[in-house]
């Protein structure tokens, strides 16, 4: 792989968590109920993507810009590797299927293990034949980044988007993004301690991650019935809602931007022992809808550059920069298309790329 092609992955993989909030191409699209009820009985298959790339994102690599993307990739890249951590995205795949099959019947057909050279849908089906449903979920990002006002403490950061394709169509019937941002501001972790142990705690914050998506998509987006659970570490069964738990917040939003619940959390008593005490879980990206801490009508210190890039100007004939997230060095924007689309992009210390 060329330098070229290497640092698009890089820059990729780790901007696209950061500017999640400008993501317009996931549609917030749960089942309806009947939809729901009408997948009893039939067979569903997983999709499998390589392994993508995770970035291990420190304040000391940012300072060097593009070259600082790469070592982050590359060193994420090998903490995966050598500590055997898994694509959470097949656990949330798994754990989908296994609450599929016991609320509506239904069958898990194999995928004999293939893996998917492309998301594209009628790609997917012709790789997975033999299902009614492909049940397809892919990591869009995953990394531990450092706090804006403490560089040497650590969050860990996820998202995946689910997409449920009624393989007779070719369409999709349902569809989502999963994001979760784990860590405690009061009483964050280090790098050493999220990765000693064989990254015993950066498994754990990851594992709880899916299983986190893995309730809420169950019961917002596919319409499961039954109770909505939370596994919490070091429990050997899930605790059911809305007994506290161990997870400070679970909310969902949609396109009225509603919440689903607050969860109590605790925290640990001494750093050297770090817990899950505190994530935030949200689904669904629907254009539009703004960050935590809204920009909306700000101009940004990069939106002149971002307006004339040739992509910009390619999908719009007058295109607007607006400005979804701030932060030292770097800012997102979304530019919206002529024809409905838009385009996400990132700034870094003055350097503007397109992120799709």
């Amino acid at each position: 792989m060329g330098l070229r092609e290497t640092t698009k992955r890089a820059i990729g993989a780790i901007l696209i968590t950061a500017s999640l909030a400008a993501c317009t191409t996931v549609s917030h699209t749960p089942l309806s109920q009947d939809g729901s009820v009408q997948l009893t009985g039939k067979k569903v298959v997983l999709t499998k993507y390589p392994t993508p790339d995770f970035s291990a994102s420190t304040a000391g690599k940012a300072a060097f810009a593009m070259l600082g993307a790469i070592m982050m990739v590359a060193e994420g890249n090998e903490i995966v590797r050598t500590n055997g951590i898994e694509d959470p995205a097949l656990r949330i795949g798994q754990g989908l299927a296994t609450r599929l099959g016991e609320e509506r019947g239904t069958t898990l057909v194999s995928n004999q293990n293939i893996v998917a050279a492309s998301d594209d849908v009628p790609k997917l089906v012709s790789t997975y034949p033999g299902a009614d449903y492909l049940l397809d979920v892919k990591t869009f990002a995953w990394m531990f980044l450092y706090f804006p006002s403490d560089w040497a403490h650590y969050r860990v950061i996820y998202s995946a988007r689910i997409r449920l394709v009624d393989t007779s169509t070719k369409k999709v019937v349902a569809e989502t993004l999963c994001k979760t941002t784990r860590g405690d501001a009061q009483n964050p972790v280090t790098k050493d301690q999220l990765l000693s142990n064989n990254a015993s705690l950066l498994k754990t914050y990851l594992d709880k991650s899916a299983s986190d998506c893995v309730n809420l998509l169950a019961t917002d987006i596919l319409k499961l019935p039954g109770t909505k659970t939370l596994s919490v570490a070091g429990s050997a069964s899930p605790v059911a809602v809305p007994a506290p738990v161990q997870t400070a917040i679970v909310q969902t939003t949609s396109n009225t931007g509603a919440v689903a619940g607050q969860l109590n959390g605790s925290k640990p008593s001494s750093p050297a022992q770090p817990a899950i005490t505190e994530a935030s879980v949200t689904t669904a990206v629907a254009a539009g809808t703004p960050p935590a801490e809204s920009l909306a009508g700000q101009v940004g210190k990069y939106s002149y550059q971002t307006e004339h890039l040739p992509e910009a100007k390619s999908c719009s004939r007058a295109p607007r920069a607006i400005l979804n997230e701030r932060g030292p060095g770097f800012e997102s924007y979304t530019v919206s298309c002529d024809n409905g689309d838009a385009l996400a992009m990132r700034c870094d210390y003055g350097q503007c790329r397109v992120l799709r």
